[in-house]
C-alpha cells in the first residue's frame, strides 16, 4: 500500500517552508467475511494488521552549479554550464509503527463469475493516527 499524504499550502505558508512532502507505505495482512445474500448487492467486513512507514521532507529551491550534457549533443560536445535549479532537503523525517484496519463494503455483481465492483472504506490506525481510505476495486 502507498498513499500520498499531501500538505496543505494554508499550513506551510506561515512557517516560511517552501516545499514539502509526505507519504505512508504499509504492509499488511487481511482477512475478508463475505455477507451472503441472494440479489446482485452484496457486503463484507475486513480486518487485519501490519508494518506501517511513514516518511517526508521540508524543500527550498535553490540553485545548484553544474555541467548539464543532453545525450545526442554529447557527441557534438555541446554541454551546457551553469546555475541550475533544484529543490534542496532541509529536514527528513520517517517513522515505523506495527497497526491494526478495520473496514467494510459493499460489493455489486456485474454479472456471472467473479467479478464485482468494490467500494470500501478502511479506517487504519498505526500509532493512534487514523484516516478513511476509499477504494473501488
Amino acid at each position: 500500500m502507498w498513499n500520498d499524504l499531501p500538505i496543505k499550502r494554508t499550513v506551510l505558508h506561515p512557517l516560511t517552508i517552501m516545499g514539502a512532502s509526505t507519504r505512508e507505505y504499509g504492509i499488511t495482512l487481511n482477512a475478508i467475511v463475505r455477507v451472503p445474500t441472494a440479489g446482485r448487492l452484496g457486503g463484507y467486513v475486513t480486518g487485519g494488521g501490519g508494518w506501517y512507514r511513514r516518511s517526508g521532507e521540508l524543500t527550498a529551491p535553490t540553485l545548484v552549479p553544474g555541467t548539464i550534457c543532453v545525450g545526442f549533443w554529447v557527441w557534438w560536445g555541446a554541454c551546457v554550464s551553469g546555475l541550475f535549479p533544484t529543490d534542496a532537503v532541509i529536514a527528513s523525517s520517517h517513522s515505523n509503527a506495527f497497526g491494526g484496519n478495520i473496514g467494510g463494503g459493499l460489493t455489486y455483481n456485474l454479472g456471472s463469475g467473479f467479478t464485482k465492483l468494490m467500494p470500501k472504506c478502511v479506517i487504519t490506525m498505526p500509532l493512534v493516527i487514523a484516516w478513511i481510505q476509499i477504494f473501488f476495486l
